[in-house]
């Protein structure tokens, strides 16, 4: 049914138009009174006709709105008027529309007129796809086509697009020898004596001399009593030229894959190797194509052969799966590979092969492993550090109160040996639960002043422990102290004797571990240099400059050989701490790892407060609070404490009322259901402007404790602590 789209600014006009058309059985798309909106329905709706007025209020008029259209489209239009100027007219009229109706008019006219303009741009249609079938088999005659003597070969004739071809006027074609058009002309003689050919490829060449490949199709016939040979000729240098950057393409493809660093290979339909570039044989440990073809389905471990057959049937049948894989090597390696497989089709679109792109996962699947490891971990340390917290609290009262007896007990006295095995086992327990936490936390060193000959001592000790490795000690005894993490410490310096003793071996050896001071570069701080040399058969030159990179390991890699980490955290340790760690081993000497850290300038001597100042405590643990009142209290300070922080507020209001300050304050960072440290140093340092404040916790992981002062503290202590 014809649809119609009604452009009329007048509304009881256009509704009696839409009627009209309606009840003469024609649908209406719809009706606006608008040239822009016009020029919108008819592109969106595509009527079959346009019945618009050539006088409109809004926007452009019915004749720009009709060439819009039928410069989009090609719409039949109509147009309507009650009147028109000249030029109006003319305006019209250069629009070509398919009519006009002029106001008023009666339904036949109207019927009449739109049937002769829907029959008019129907005949124009059918007109114009003649035309271009015409002109389409005229364009395609632009081959040059020549009639030729058969036996004097001369040219007698020839369509237009010959002189085009060769650069000859037809005047000067005609009478030609056809051989004068050849690159060839041996082959041309007998072409056309032959008659019939159809031959792909001939040279041919200008009038200037330029040579071009052509493509001829001959076919003998007699005219007026003599045998003359009828020849079509293609210019071809399109073709050769897409042929010849075509094979230019597949070699530079065939570079690119042999160059690719993935293994890509061409599979048959029974899963049979077809080619594999130079990366995939490189990944297989082979030399050649031929020492892997056949044993390709022996390399692929047993469990994944199925899954791997399975995928080279799906890529037959029109799918690209993907599939995880693990082969071994020729040397016996193992590795993880993904590849992902896609249907190689011919010209006709036959699946011919089994395309497949495959990559060594073997280190992303140890990340992954790693990722998911370090996750663990994560969540040990929170767990640790909340055991750590409670745990912390309870050695602080032990450690306290032990070494607050000892400093009461006379030197001589038989309890003070008992008390300090007593002391040593609680600073043992306390070290076991920063080596917990360190290993479990990494990140940035919460430092305090280390003695490094303890921490030495007792790392040392412990990581060689049951073995047959000498550890032999030189340290200066002025040794200075330095400002550091001390159970990170202790996790490089355990590390370190941990490689020693695997270097050495089940037979053992010796173990040299010396520590002395060194002055200051250009005015800088003093430091401190340890050695630690073992004289096992060292490391080999070639990855000596490795032997710090993650992952990387002379030994097996499993939970009780090596994962590749101990000296890569060893250097981070080192590094956060400001130092340098390096490694040398002269053939025949062992290895020696050697460190520097930062040292502190010597402590001038312990100073007794003066009697009488004040102290403030606040920590949410009562054992805590009694005995760090009584240390506090041996040191000469008057102790108030506080359970929690709004407590120590009220305590500092307190005493500032009686006209009194406090000396030092020191604050628990967590305390639950309370003002934690962070939340009471801001109010007690606004109160009292340079009041110093020391934060104390039991989560040793905290990053305020490794960085109090952005947080407003004077000092860090992490417990457990003695006097």
């Amino acid at each position: 049914m014809t649809n119609i789209l009604i452009v009329e600014d007048e509304a009881i006009i256009a509704e009696d138009l839409r009627e009209t058309l309606l009840s003469l059985g024609y649908e209406v798309a719809a009706t606006t009174g608008s040239g822009a909106e016009a020029i919108r329905l008819a592109a969106e709706l595509k009527p079959d006709l346009v019945l618009m007025d050539i006088y409109l209020k809004e926007g452009p008029d019915g004749v720009q709105a009709a060439e819009t259209i039928m410069s989009a489209q090609r719409l039949p239009i109509v147009f309507l008027t009650a009147h028109a100027d000249s030029q109006t007219f003319v305006r019209a009229k250069a629009v070509n529309p398919a009519a006009y109706l002029y106001k008023p008019f009666d339904r036949l006219t109207l019927q009449t007129t739109l049937e002769i303009a829907l029959e008019r741009h129907r005949l124009e249609q059918r007109l114009a796809l003649s035309e271009n079938r015409y002109r389409l088999l005229f364009d395609m005659a632009k081959d040059a086509i020549f009639l030729i003597e058969q036996q004097g070969r001369r040219i007698l004739d020839c369509n237009p697009a010959a002189p085009s071809l060769y650069g000859y006027s037809r005047r000067e074609m005609i009478g030609m020898q056809a051989e004068e058009l050849s690159h060839e002309p041996e082959e041309t003689t007998g072409a056309i004596l032959d008659g019939n050919l159809s031959i792909p490829l001939r040279w041919h060449k200008k009038h200037d001399g330029t040579v071009f490949p052509v493509s001829i199709n001959s076919c003998a016939f007699e005219l007026e009593g003599q045998m003359v040979v009828i020849s079509s000729i293609r210019d071809i240098s399109d073709r050769v030229r897409a042929e010849s950057e075509l094979r230019a393409k597949e070699t530079f493809l065939a570079t690119i894959i042999e160059s690719a660093p993935e293994c890509i290979t061409l599979h048959g339909p029974n899963g049979e190797l077809l080619s594999m570039n130079r990366a995939g044989l490189a990944m297989l440990e082979a030399d050649s194509l031929e020492q892997v073809a056949t044993c390709l389905s022996d390399l692929i471990l047993p469990e994944y052969r199925e899954p791997f057959q399975r995928v080279v049937a799906a890529t037959f049948q029109g799918q690209s799966p993907t599939l995880e894989f693990e082969v071994s090597t020729l040397s016996g390696r193992r590795l993880m590979m993904e590849t992902h497989a896609v249907p190689l089709r011919d010209g006709e679109g036959k699946i011919v092969a089994s395309l497949k792109i495959t990559r060594d996962i073997t280190e992303k699947k140890r990340a992954v492993e790693e990722r998911i490891k370090a996750q663990k971990l994560e969540s040990l340390g929170v767990m640790a550090g909340g055991i750590a917290h409670d745990f912390n609290n309870l050695l602080t009262g032990i450690l306290g109160g032990v070494s607050m007896s000892r400093s009461l007990l006379p030197k001589d006295s038989g309890l003070d040996s008992i008390l300090q095995i007593a002391e040593e086992s609680c600073n043992r327990a306390k070290e076991l639960s920063f080596r917990l936490l360190t290993f479990a936390r990494g990140g940035d060193p919460i430092r305090k002043p280390i003695a490094l000959g303890r921490v030495i001592n007792g790392a040392t000790a412990l990581a060689l422990s049951g073995s047959q490795v000498a550890a032999r000690y030189e340290l200066a005894p002025d040794l200075l102290s330095v400002m550091a993490d001390e159970g990170q410490l202790l996790q490089v310096f355990g590390n370190i004797a941990l490689n020693a003793r695997e270097a050495l071996g089940a037979k053992g050896g010796d173990y040299l571990i010396r520590a002395w001071n060194l002055p200051g570069e250009a005015g800088g701080d003093p430091r401190v240099r340890i050695t630690c040399t073992d004289d096992g058969p060292g490391i080999p030159a070639h990855i000596l400059p490795q032997v710090f990179d993650p992952y990387f390991s002379t030994k097996a890699m499993g939970a009780t050989k090596g994962q590749g980490l101990g000296l890569t955290i060893c250097h981070s340790i080192v590094t956060k701490h400001g130092g340098t760690i390096r490694a040398e081993s002269p053939p025949g000497q062992g290895a020696t790892l050697i460190i520097d850290l930062p040292a502190l300038a010597p402590a001038p001597a312990a100073v007794k407060p003066p009697a009488g100042q004040r102290a403030l405590l606040m920590d949410d643990d009562l054992t805590f609070r009694q005995i760090v009142t009584g240390m506090l209290t041996h040191c000469g300070y008057q102790v108030t404490a506080a359970a929690k922080g709004e407590e120590a507020i009220a305590a500092l209001l307190a005493a500032q009322a009686t006209g009194q300050t406090f000396a030092v304050a020191i604050l628990d960072l967590t305390v639950p259901g309370g003002r934690g440290g962070l939340e009471t140093v801001k109010e007690l340092t606004r109160l009292q402007p340079g009041l110093p404040c020391v934060i104390a916790s039991g989560y040793v992981n905290n990053p305020v404790l490794a960085d109090f002062a952005q947080h407003g503290f004077a000092g860090a202590i992490a417990k457990p602590f003695g006097l």
